[in-house]
């Protein structure tokens, strides 16, 4: 019988941005806590994937305080956060590969500020609590 052995865990908590080093995990229903649960959508509600829009490989992402943090690599005065639990409780259509679910927006103000980041209009989204996966 072979031997197995976890050497590293890692979460991505919004789509397509950095993950975070974890020694511990907490496993829910959905998966590891916190991992993909939000994620950026465009105007039309197609997520956004750093396989096209590679610039957000510089963008870090941290938990502290029950806040979700996420600041630019390189630039440390662009940063923004907010509460893990935080959202408009709007549902949206969402788009995933063929699939379409559903996505709350978190805020405008995160949305305008990734928007920015961009430099065209997205929205970040969470992850209903009803919906299984992404």
């Amino acid at each position: 019988m072979n031997n197995f052995f976890l050497s590293e865990l890692y979460i991505y908590p919004i789509k397509s941005l950095g993950g975070i080093s974890l020694e511990k995990a907490q496993l829910e229903e959905k998966g590891l806590q916190y991992d993909r649960r939000w994620m950026l959508v465009d105007e039309e509600g197609m997520f956004i994937t750093q396989r096209k829009y590679f610039e957000l490989a510089l963008l870090a992402v941290n938990i502290n305080d029950n806040r979700l943090i996420i600041s630019h690599k390189i630039n440390s005065n662009q940063t923004i956060s907010f509460d893990l639990q935080e959202d408009n409780g709007i549902q949206i259509p969402v788009v995933i590969w063929n699939d379409t679910t559903v996505g709350i927006e978190v805020n405008t103000e995160v949305s305008s500020w990734f928007s920015d980041f961009l430099k065209f209009k997205v929205k970040l989204v969470k992850m209903p609590v009803a919906e299984k996966e992404w």
